[in-house]
């Protein structure tokens, strides 16, 4: 019979919903789109082609930027990190880190680091952040407040064994960033000519007299600058040092 044909095609019944796709409404849709544009740009649009911006974080402090040495890496500051975050500091929001390569020159660093504090200015809303530095992140974050208008943006900078005057060490590394931080090298002139510490930037260094990377170990204090001497650690120590943390923290406040 033609109605058991009909039947055996299991097609749905007039009244049911079996087999029946429901459309999304538009409400969905516009939600849809809008978690989308958020994800992808910060902001959301309501279907009336008015883009509002994502709410910014709420901050307590200047955000951090992590910049470390020749070598490391974004990892490299994880127990600073970790201690900030335990002070309450917001991981993500108010501490951040990138890596670079240890054969770019610290102009390049300092293009990168340039980019991250832009970042970081949009994300947050920030007016101003913190840097703090190892060894040679300590050259190229200096080149980017000397010559990429940093010191609008940077309250406080802040090098844990930086060898901000050159260093000997460095004599038998053929790296770039090896090259630049000889002493009297070109880019160490350029670097120091003039006012180190430009304001209204407030600078803070960490030296140790037992540091293997840096020699003179007087490399590392600037002129104008708070300058600290550690007790007897090597390089690495001073970014997992606790002592050295506090002292950091008070500085960054």
């Amino acid at each position: 019979m033609p109605g058991d044909e009909l039947a055996s095609l299991n097609l749905p019944l007039a009244g049911t919903t079996d087999h029946i796709q429901k459309m999304p409404s538009p409400g969905s849709i516009r939600l849809s789109k809008c978690v989308l544009l958020a994800a992808l740009i910060g902001a959301c649009s309501d279907g009336s082609g008015v883009v509002t911006p994502k709410p910014l974080p709420r901050l307590n402090h200047d955000p951090i930027l992590f910049v470390h040495g020749l070598g490391g890496s974004s990892a490299s500051f994880a127990q600073m990190r970790a201690r900030f975050v335990a002070a309450g500091w917001q991981d993500g929001v108010e501490l951040f880190a990138f890596t670079y390569g240890s054969t770019v020159t610290n102009a390049a660093v300092a293009q990168e680091i340039h980019n991250q504090v832009n970042h970081i200015m949009t994300v947050t809303g920030a007016s101003k952040v913190d840097i703090i530095s190892h060894h040679v992140g300590s050259l190229s974050s200096r080149f980017y407040l000397r010559n990429f208008g940093g010191t609008r943006k940077v309250d406080a900078w802040i090098s844990l064994g930086g060898p901000n005057h050159g260093s000997t060490v460095v004599n038998q590394c053929t790296l770039i960033p090896c090259q630049e931080m000889a002493p009297k090298s070109a880019f160490m002139t350029a670097l120091n000519a003039e006012v180190e510490a430009q304001p209204p930037v407030r600078y803070a260094t960490w030296r140790s007299p037992c540091d293997e990377l840096v020699m003179p170990h007087s490399s590392v204090s600037i002129h104008d600058a708070e300058n600290y001497l550690t007790a007897c650690m090597p390089s690495g120590a001073l970014i997992t040092d606790a002592a050295v943390y506090e002292q950091v923290k008070t500085f960054v406040r």
